[in-house]
């Protein structure tokens, strides 16, 4: 009964209980996070926030008993989490000149598999109770963080140094992005990104693997742990970080041996 109550506040409609349980079903399907709901009582706070100034607006979120799932072997995902709290992280973005949107300019050898992902279902979902193109990152991510259980944070920072940069790519200058999704599972760490229009985008590819460098180089995690990942509503397009460092090695690179 409540949740009709809340329907009718909200929208001024007012559903059937048969339609209320269908939509309960139809939709739980989506969020293996209800298993931990007992569990997550006890976090408080459950999301952790920070908001980043850095040429526009990013609200940095990390869900923290999701983080507190995060494998042994992958420990460094959580530490580097916790150091983008502290007040002295990110403060002087000046000296970050590079984005990663600019550097996916640059092209790679790279390919992708289109596959089958519950992300795109969230998505649909998600995109479906807003008109607000303009939003759509913010609700996603909302979504995300409530309902997938690999999602960990969002608009997570990641950064090179120019020092680092440097010693890369051969261009002194630091570079500072920020992953939309940043998932954690079992077998390895997702960064993912959302791009409407997916298969036609053409800078997703290499973008994100710019974001899997930064963050390996941030966290000590190996390439071959990390995959790439983008979608919209529609398509998920997937590549393994290591296939990105092959392909720059030759091509970009002058500091991967």
């Amino acid at each position: 009964m409540g949740i009709r109550h809340k329907i009718q506040r909200l929208s001024g409609l007012s559903p059937s209980i048969s339609s209320v349980w269908g939509w309960i079903k139809r939709f739980t399907r989506f969020s293996g996070i209800l298993q931990f709901r007992k569990a997550m009582s006890s976090y408080r706070p459950l999301l952790r926030r920070r908001l980043f100034k850095h040429r526009q607006n990013y609200l940095f979120q990390v869900h923290t008993y999701k983080a507190s799932l995060i494998p042994p072997r992958f420990q460094a995902i959580s530490r580097y989490l916790d150091t983008l709290f502290l007040p002295e992280t990110l403060v002087n973005p000046e000296a970050f000149t590079v984005r990663p949107s600019v550097l996916a300019r640059r092209a790679l050898s790279l390919s992708a598999d289109r596959i089958d992902s519950y992300a795109c279902k969230i998505a649909a979902l998600a995109l479906a109770t807003s008109d607000n193109n303009h939003a759509r990152h913010s609700l996603l991510q909302r979504y995300f963080l409530s309902i997938d259980t690999a999602t960990v944070a969002v608009e997570v920072p990641v950064y090179l140094t120019a020092e680092e940069n440097g010693r890369i790519t051969g261009d002194h200058h630091g570079m500072l992005g920020h992953i939309d999704f940043l998932q954690v599972f079992d077998n390895g760490v997702t960064v993912l990104d959302y791009k409407p229009g997916a298969t036609d985008d053409t800078h997703g590819l290499p973008q994100v693997f710019w974001y899997a460098l930064a963050l390996s180089v941030r966290t000590g995690i190996h390439l071959k742990d990390i995959r790439c990942a983008w979608f919209d509503e529609n398509d998920y397009w997937i590549f393994p970080a290591i296939q990105g460092y092959y392909a720059a090695r030759g091509e970009i690179f002058s500091g991967l041996a």
